[in-house]
């Protein structure tokens, strides 16, 4: 029987995995990060493509 892994820590819904690659836990890390700004981000590459954004906390609890 294969267990599950064990979840580090759960914010905001992202859980740290203690079998996340080092790759896995950084974008983790960046997700939590964004998520966890109160204003409005975005991530662009170059060429303006929105990689990444985050909510505001106002349209966080909006859409609950």
């Amino acid at each position: 029987m294969a267990s599950t892994p064990r979840a580090l820590v759960n914010v905001h819904g992202t859980e740290l995995l203690e079998s996340d690659s080092r790759e896995i836990y950084r974008q983790k890390i960046a997700r939590i990060t964004l998520d966890s700004m109160v204003q409005f981000v975005g991530l662009l590459d170059a060429e303006g493509t929105v990689l990444e954004s985050t909510k505001s906390r106002s349209m966080r609890w909006a859409s609950r």
